[in-house]
C-alpha cells in the first residue's frame, strides 16, 4: 500500500507543477510587447446652434462657434411657412436650406462649418443675421460620456 501513496503524491506534484507553469505562462502573456492599441484622437464634438425666427428678426445662440461639425436647430415662430438658409459669406463655403418650416414648427440642418461668417436668412421682410465661425475647436478626447 505504500507504493500507491507515493504514486498519488507524485501525481499531485506533477499536477501542481502543471498548474503553476500554465499560470506563469498566462501572466507572462498579459504584458507582452506585441502590437499596442493606437490611442487616436476622437473627432470633434458636434456643436448645437439654436436659430429663432420671428416676424421681425432672426436670432442665433450662440452667436459664435468654432469650425467643425454643427447642428442648427430652427424654430419658426412666424405665422407662415419659411425656408431658412445658411450660406457662407466668403469663398465657396457650404450652403444649406432647411426646407419648408411650417409656422410654429422646428427643423434642423447638420453641416460642417469652416472658419468665416455665415448668413442665416428666412422669408422676405426678415433681415438675415450672421453666425461667426472661428478656428476649429479641439477634439472630444477630454469629453465625458462620449463614444
Amino acid at each position: 500500500m505504500g507504493g500507491g501513496l507515493s504514486t498519488l503524491v507524485s501525481t499531485r506534484r506533477w499536477a501542481t507543477l502543471g498548474v503553476v507553469l500554465t499560470s506563469a505562462l498566462a501572466v507572462a502573456g498579459c504584458g507582452s510587447s506585441g502590437p499596442h492599441f493606437k490611442n487616436a484622437s476622437r473627432p470633434p464634438l458636434v456643436q448645437d446652434v439654436t436659430v429663432y425666427i420671428n416676424e421681425h428678426r432672426i436670432s442665433v445662440s450662440p452667436g459664435s462657434v468654432g469650425a467643425g461639425p454643427a447642428t442648427l436647430f430652427f424654430t419658426n415662430e412666424t405665422a407662415k411657412t419659411q425656408d431658412a438658409q445658411v450660406k457662407a459669406l466668403a469663398g465657396s463655403g457650404a450652403s444649406r436650406t432647411s426646407g419648408p418650416l411650417n409656422a410654429g414648427t422646428p427643423g434642423q440642418i447638420q453641416m460642417s462649418l469652416s472658419q468665416g461668417d455665415y448668413a442665416i436668412s428666412a422669408g422676405k421682410g426678415i433681415p438675415p443675421t450672421v453666425l461667426h465661425v472661428g478656428k476649429a475647436h479641439g477634439n472630444a478626447n477630454g469629453a465625458l460620456l462620449q463614444p
